[in-house]
């Protein structure tokens, strides 16, 4: 997923675990959530993205921590083997679109233009410049674009860019 701009932009801790580039929709109690209805994907207006790292590389998801322990907890044998996602690149830089565990630190963009990768929208050969893309829910692709078929108001986005089988160049209209 790239980033061209943006205006608004939320952090927030994952309610659940969700595939980077789909679109979200904050409930009541502002956490965000995949679309389950067509009211509820015409609110999904946040694209949820990786937050920006600073840590260094190797990064372990989740990071393993042990009370008392020196060498970020690398300094007992019994502190080894541990279960995590040991990742030697930043995971917003990938090329695929990766899963945010649940309560890992997110960002959700609200209003801007971005480019995501196939996984995170429904290819159409049909897609031209200026369609506009809705917000899927369907089980099997909940919070993915998709071409919008019929005028209704439920529009999240516009085409910005030629859209082709591995990417899509789209803009956010934002509350």
């Amino acid at each position: 997923m790239e980033v061209l701009k943006y205006t608004d932009i939320l952090g927030k801790d994952t309610s659940r675990a969700i595939v980077e580039g789909r679109m979200v929709f904050l409930d009541a109690y502002g956490r965000d959530n995949l679309p389950h209805s067509a009211a509820q994907a015409a609110l999904s207006r946040y694209l949820i993205a990786w937050p920006v790292e600073n840590r260094s590389i190797p990064m372990y998801e989740p990071y393993p921590t042990y009370t008392r322990a020196l060498r970020r907890g690398f300094d007992q044998a019994g502190n080894v083997p541990f279960t995590a996602a040991v990742r030697t690149w930043y995971p917003n830089l990938s090329d695929e679109p990766e899963t945010i565990p649940s309560g890992n630190a997110s960002l959700l963009y609200d209003e801007g233009e971005f480019i995501v990768t196939s996984g995170n929208w429904i290819w159409s050969a049909i897609t031209q410049v200026g369609d506009e893309l809705s917000v899927s829910y369907a089980a099997a692709t909940q919070g993915q674009l998709q071409r919008t078929l019929t005028a209704g108001g439920t529009s999240v986005a516009i085409v910005t860019g030629f859209p082709g089988p591995r990417s899509l160049q789209f803009r956010t209209y934002g509350d």
